[in-house]
């Protein structure tokens, strides 16, 4: 198993399926993929950004293909019946089989009808209706549908797609410390002047010899400059008066932390470990939580973009998942199930648990 990663692009009423053939491709496919989230896309962008993809034009996008074929060296056109079927090879051999398919299982469209329903915040009583049905590819599908070539050709593709990530080098933007100061050396100082402060100029041996083991670590894993910045930005929110949360996860058990400022909860007060936010036996990013209100996200955004420049600050996403007991609360909301049965049903779900929510129905029906 591979992954094969792609995009659909709708643009002047033509729907275009980009297939990345590498690490090149995906490249490509990221800056459409912007271009089509700022609402800014247009053909040329796509033609611009071709190389290394493959396109799959749909037999309902004809237009396109025959529009721009010769523009593009890896276009094939797609077919999802055997009208379109016999019509396509008239055209060209470069043929694929391209039906729609939102589930594998016919049975299955009423629970993606519910899954639209949690996702749009809607209930059954709405009467929303979703283009769901008929959206599944059985086996019988394929073979009946595919002729020989649509089947090699969709082998070939498949076959080619081939993504790899390089190897992950760490861009992290430069801190720009007092001339000729080491960032490593640079941050020892702040952390200790740091700490002297916080501590009331009475720092015991303990603080120190925690602060000492976690700076070491911090130079040791190339994470100096990283601190740096946070630290940075942070103190920027400060003077502005801008509200920045005490600190929350694994970044609380930091002491470097806490004497930079970052954080507002003395680790070895509470006796938080580090290794749970830094550990030089698991070589990751270190992850420090920074709450700050919504109105002021994009003076900070700004001020990091300004200082360390556009090609070193960038916005992640995040995927959330549906456990046990989410799923039992937004799917009792769709049902119109009262809130106090709801909440009496969720009480016999642990809230960390892993899990599904048919092993809860068994464990409490025995």
């Amino acid at each position: 198993m591979k992954p094969v990663v792609g995009l659909e692009v709708s643009i002047n009423n033509y729907k275009i399926l980009l297939y990345i053939k590498n690490y090149q491709g995906y490249l490509n496919l990221i800056k459409i993929c912007t271009r089509v989230n700022d609402n800014s896309i247009t053909i040329d962008d796509i033609i611009k950004y071709k190389d290394n993809l493959f396109f799959l034009i749909p037999f309902s996008s004809l237009n396109f293909y025959l529009e721009y074929k010769d523009k593009i060296t890896d276009i094939y056109l797609g077919f999802s019946n055997k009208k379109e079927e016999s019509d396509a090879l008239v055209i060209t051999k470069d043929v694929v089989y391209l039906k729609p398919c939102l589930y594998k299982n016919k049975e299955d469209s009423d629970y993606l009808k519910y899954l639209y329903l949690i996702r749009d915040g809607k209930t059954l009583n709405d009467n929303v209706t979703y283009d769901i049905l008929d959206k599944a590819i059985e086996d019988s599908d394929v073979i009946n549908a595919y002729s020989n070539i649509g089947l090699l050709n969709t082998l070939k593709i498949v076959d080619a797609c081939n993504l790899e990530f390089p190897k992950a080098s760490l861009l992290l933007p430069i801190y720009e410390c007092p001339k000729g100061v080491d960032s490593s050396i640079y941050l020892i100082s702040l952390a200790k002047a740091g700490l002297t402060k916080r501590l009331n100029n009475n720092i015991t041996k303990d603080y120190l010899d925690r602060l000492s083991y976690e700076l070491d670590i911090i130079k040791n894993m190339g994470f100096s400059n990283y601190f740096l910045v946070v630290y940075d930005f942070i103190r920027y929110a400060k003077k502005k008066g801008i509200l920045v949360g005490p600190g929350r996860g694994s970044a609380a058990g930091s002491l470097v932390a806490y004497s930079l400022g970052i954080t507002e909860i003395d680790p070895l007060k509470y006796n938080l470990l580090f290794e749970r936010f830094l550990n030089p036996e698991r070589k990751t990013m270190p992850d420090i939580d920074t709450d700050i209100p919504d109105i002021y996200r994009d003076d900070i955004i700004n001020y990091v973009t300004n200082k360390y420049g556009k090609k070193r600050v960038s916005g992640i996403v995040t995927f959330g998942t549906l456990a046990a007991k989410q799923v039992l609360r937004d799917t009792s909301r769709i049902f119109n199930v009262p809130l106090y049965k709801v909440d009496r049903l969720t009480s016999f779900i642990p809230v960390m648990s892993h899990k599904k929510l048919n092993e809860f129905y068994k464990e409490n029906n025995n």
